[in-house]
């Protein structure tokens, strides 16, 4: 069983691929995480897995990545977003390889107004992520009435509108997940992606959302 999340970046991805790898690997199952497929792999004794580009503005040919694909045997979650999809002009050869290979495709979604607005504040900011109180702090102020360019936020909003379009024209999707779930109770939506019967606090004595609450 192989798990492919889909993104337009921006929409929980990176944190459903990484807990959903460590919620298998938690359960007894070994997952290899290849991250973003389209920005380098490598294939070894049948394993795929993450191997990043020397240089990250080279696009990785897409007859690698399919050729990487058909040899691996290994468990994998894997990600592929339209961001990088755009960089390429043979990304449609990808496609039918990615509906075989991959068992359960799950859609990560956000609700449009609130994907645009954090991209708006991101594009103000000049940072992607915060990874602490005190960066935000720093970064945004305490208080702050942050100023949206409402131009800016029309684009967001409309390549939300083409993410969707490009997820369903060319996967067959097995389920979506909503950023606001996947943060408000991530283990029961992990348990009802993979059906297993598992709790990760069993095995760590603390449950995902109590780790990422702390």
């Amino acid at each position: 069983m192989n798990y492919l999340v889909l993104t337009n970046d921006g929409i929980g991805s990176s944190y459903l691929q990484r807990s959903l790898t460590l919620y298998l690997n938690s359960a007894g199952i070994e997952y290899w995480n290849t991250h973003e497929l389209l920005n380098g792999v490598a294939c070894n004794n049948g394993n795929i897995y993450k191997q990043w580009r020397d240089n990250n503005f080279e696009l990785q040919p897409v007859n690698e990545i399919i050729t990487c694909l058909n040899e691996s045997t290994n468990n994998i979650v894997s990600r592929v977003g339209l961001h990088w999809a755009h960089e390429r002009n043979d990304i449609s050869t990808l496609y039918p390889i990615l509906r075989s290979k991959y068992n359960k495709i799950l859609m990560c979604k956000r609700d449009p107004f609130e994907y645009a607005l954090s991209w708006s504040i991101r594009n103000k900011s000049g940072k992607l992520n915060v990874y602490s109180v005190d960066e935000r702090i720093v970064t945004h102020g305490v208080g702050a009435n942050e100023p949206i360019d409402l131009d800016y936020f029309q684009v967001k909003l409309e390549e939300y509108t083409e993410y969707e379009y490009w997820a369903e024209d060319n996967f067959d999707i097995t389920r979506t997940v909503n950023y606001d779930d996947l943060h408000n109770n991530v283990d029961s939506v992990l348990a009802d992606i993979t059906g297993l019967p598992h709790l990760v606090k069993d095995k760590f004595r603390i449950s995902l959302q109590e780790y990422s609450q702390y």
